[in-house]
């Protein structure tokens, strides 16, 4: 019992508490960000698709008028294509990569501290919270 008074007074469970709802905020706050990067990026890439696609179909449609031209300005836009998809994808690794740095560190943090038993549970939801970020585009 005196153990248990003694939690109380410190306030350990509150911090216990409060740790666990900061970390339930910057998870959905994470989740958010990553959502939005994703789909800025997706809809750069279908854009550059749409292009990808007019200059195919200008291609079919006056395949005798300016030919040099108009290969020319094919090979362009879809090298243009490609190397945009390429960056644009390493734009989204980069940031996952970033998150799950620093998740990292928090958790090594967290597996040094001397209370090892009741940082248990904050190790185990951000471990949990950087596994979810590793996987933000499987899950659509």
């Amino acid at each position: 019992m005196r153990i248990l008074l003694d939690i109380i007074s410190t306030g350990l469970i509150n911090n216990l508490i409060l740790i666990f709802l900061i970390t339930r905020m910057f998870w959905k706050f994470i989740k958010i960000i990553l959502v939005k990067k994703s789909i800025d990026i997706f809809k750069k890439i279908k854009k550059s698709e749409y292009s990808f696609n007019k200059i195919k179909l200008g291609r079919k449609l006056f395949f005798n008028k300016n030919l040099d031209n108009i290969l020319y300005r094919y090979n362009q836009r879809k090298r243009i294509y490609l190397l945009r998809r390429r960056l644009l994808h390493f734009k989204l690794f980069l940031i996952k990569s970033f998150l799950i740095f620093y998740l990292n560190q928090i958790l090594l943090f967290f597996q040094i501290e001397e209370y090892k038993f009741f940082f248990n549970i904050i190790y185990n939801v951000l471990f949990i919270i950087k596994d979810r970020i590793k996987n933000v585009n499987k899950e659509k």
